[in-house]
């Protein structure tokens, strides 16, 4: 062996003893505590990187002054110790050559009077946390110059956004985004974070937002969502501020988005609006939601009281609405703009939004796939092309107003226009495992649809002198409508030796649906100690729904197809009674209760309004208890632990009742059950 291998030999083995002596994770814990030895529980402990000090985890101490961070790479660190009152720590962390990292004690050293005024001015912390808010300073996170607020948040630690701009913190969804506490279009999250740039904000504040009727009477009602609010800084909260920004690229791609704000104390305006090809639609699923008939309230605190989602909110059914999802495949042309406006002073808040965009789908794909079963295979080529639109216009409003310091009146509405229009179509070829054809199915369709929904509730909620006890109302009123028309033609063929059978089918259907809904709900809520509180709920509901689709043969006249044409008028009633009985402490929820409800369903199906019936009319009776129980809590260190067990009835959809096919798919046939 001559002397250059022997020594790749022993660098070899030296590297391999290296690696063996230092695990490439590690754990590293360690106590906080005074200079007189005293534990601190609750001081932020943070690993930064020694040479930019870019941080990368975060923990607080426990109610020992305990800490620790698991699992982290075996690397070189900065741990830097906080707390108020005291001097900040910073301390050396060199890898370890053991699993486990014991630090030891860190003592940290109280503030003097004289050095209080230096300190709160030259110690500028990264993060901080303050109960289960955690406070990022924006200028510690460095972003190139333009940067949108989305861009900033994808360096903070504990923060996840995805492609599409949905927000998790803490490994929860994000379902709020604030500016300086107020609302900001809606209650869409990325309107903020995909207009605002990074330069503007001061901190940005991750917290557990409590519901209206906590905040109200100060109880915990165990209803809590993730919420973000975006501190602005002081040079952006008075006067006029916004930006435009352009991108181009090959194959003729480019995009623009600008905004225009002006901020005072009591008032917001702000202008947006984007535009490009390069498939950010800008919009997300509650957009697309909404265009389908959902509920646009969100469900975290509309006024439907009572566990399990009290209130009952019914929608046409996706069958009747011809619509193609947007899935992210082909290219998309995309366009849109709004205004918000805020007005809020301390007795009364008021938030209004304006907001329209509209999506162009083109779509030309191809694919080719092999499916086994058993020890056979067959294949399918798969041809698709799609060219699609779809605008909306929303209006969305929010009034709330202290009437007095145990008063406080909600009342909140929105409106959402829409419209759509596409063409479809595909061919599929269907093969046995030695490439013979079995069958072969074309599609050509067409479809047109316009529709309107206006959502409005009002919530009224009462706080009475002994701390719990307070009362809520609410009432609500609800209407759709939609029009749509669809012309379908589809061919399928059946191969056989050297021939073929081929079934056509071509019809269009004319869609008229119209659904409204009154709702109203009652909560009490009683305590029976500081920490055991009973609460009881009534909830009412009546809705209504109409639909018209008429099926017609093109080939005959425009002849109606009697066995495929339905209309049905349908009445819902629902009322719900229940109690339950709540204990909270100390980040501990506990919830038991049960409730009594009844469901009675009418209505009627005929081929046209003017039609005799088809079948008897529908008039059922659901009766059911559901019992519902929910336990969470909240350790150190913003962890939690959830449970929750409830049992629901959900009454049939009147689409799965009528005696009517559904022939739309002819590969697919529906046809209800009454």
């Amino acid at each position: 062996m001559n002397q250059r291998a022997f020594l790749s030999m022993l660098l070899l083995l030296s590297a391999h003893l290296l690696a063996a002596q230092n695990p490439s994770r590690v754990s590293i814990k360690g106590i906080v505590a005074d200079t007189s030895g005293a534990e601190i529980s609750f001081a932020t402990v943070m690993l930064l990187v020694p040479e930019d000090s870019t941080l990368i985890n975060f923990t607080r101490s426990n109610d020992k002054g305990e800490f620790e961070f698991k699992n982290v790479k075996n690397n070189d660190y900065l741990l830097k110790v906080s707390y108020i009152g005291y001097l900040p720590l910073q301390q050396f962390v060199p890898a370890s050559a053991d699993r486990e990292n014991d630090l030891g004690t860190l003592g940290i050293k109280q503030i003097s009077t004289e050095l209080m005024e230096v300190v709160v001015k030259t110690a500028k912390a990264t993060l901080s946390i303050r109960g289960d808010t955690i406070e990022y300073d924006a200028s510690s996170f460095k972003v190139p110059p333009g940067s949108t607020v989305e861009d900033l948040l994808r360096r903070l630690p504990g923060i996840e956004v995805d492609a599409d701009g949905n927000i998790k913190a803490q490994g929860q969804d994000v379902k709020r985004v604030y500016v300086d506490g107020k609302t900001f279009f809606g209650s869409d999250p990325k309107a903020a974070t995909k207009n605002l740039g990074a330069e503007t904000l001061s901190k940005v504040q991750v917290y557990n937002e409590k519901s209206e009727q906590a905040r109200l009477t100060g109880v915990e009602d165990g209803k809590k969502e993730k919420a973000m609010n975006l501190e602005l800084k002081e040079e952006y909260k008075k006067g006029s501020f916004g930006k435009v920004t352009a991108a181009v690229g090959d194959q003729q791609r480019w995009a623009g988005r600008g905004n225009y704000n002006r901020f005072n104390e009591k008032e917001q305006l702000s202008f947006i609006g984007y535009g490009n090809n390069i498939n950010q639609t800008g919009v997300n699923w509650e957009d697309y939601g909404e265009f389908k008939g959902q509920n646009s309230f969100n469900d975290f605190d509309n006024g439907d009281f009572g566990f399990s989602s009290g209130g009952r909110y019914y929608y046409f059914s996706s069958e009747d609405t011809p619509l193609n999802n947007f899935d992210g495949r082909g290219f998309t042309d995309n366009y849109g703009g709004g205004v918000n406006y805020n007005f809020d002073n301390k007795k009364a808040k008021f938030n209004a939004s304006y907001f329209y965009n509209e999506t162009t789908l083109d779509l030309d794909q191809y694919s080719y796939r092999q499916s086994f079963v058993g020890d056979n295979s067959f294949y399918t080529a798969d041809t698709t092309g799609k060219l699609d639109f779809r605008g909306n216009h929303s209006i969305n409003t929010r009034f709330e107003k202290d009437l007095d310091s145990n008063n406080v009146l909600i009342v909140k509405a929105n409106a959402r226009f829409s419209k759509s229009n596409g063409d479809y179509m595909q061919s599929q070829l269907f093969s046995q495992d030695d490439l013979t054809p079995t069958n072969s199915l074309s599609v050509d369709n067409g479809n047109n649809m316009d529709s309107w929904r206006l959502n409005s509730a009002a919530i009224f909620r009462h706080r009475f002198k002994k701390k719990g006890r307070s009362f809520a109302a609410s009432a609500a009123y609800n209407n759709s409508q939609s029009n749509g028309m669809e012309d379908l033609f589809t061919i399928n063929r059946f191969f056989q030796a050297n021939t073929f059978t081929e079934q056509v089918r071509q019809q269009m259907n004319d869609n008229e649906n119209d659904s409204w809904q009154a709702k109203s709900s009652l909560l009490y809520t009683e305590p029976l100690s500081k920490k055991w509180f009973w609460e009881t709920f009534y909830n009412f509901s009546k809705a209504g729904n109409q639909v018209d689709r008429q099926v017609a043969d093109p080939e005959n006249n425009g002849q109606r197809i009697d066995s495929l044409s339905i209309f049905y008028d349908n009445e819902i009633l629902y009322n719900r009674v229940g109690s339950s009985i709540r204990y909270s402490n100390e980040g501990m929820n506990v919830m038991l209760g049960m409730a009594a409800q009844k469901l009675d369903l009418l209505g009627k199906y005929a081929r046209d309004p003017d039609a005799p019936l088809i079948t008897e009319p529908i008039d059922r009776t659901f009766t059911n208890w559901t019992p519902h129980f929910s336990f969470d809590y909240e350790f150190v260190n913003n962890m939690w632990l959830s449970a929750e067990y409830g049992y629901s009835v959900q009454e049939p959809r009147f689409n799965d009742l009528q005696p009517v096919p559904n022939v739309n798919n002819p590969a697919y046939r529906t046809e209800g059950n009454p």
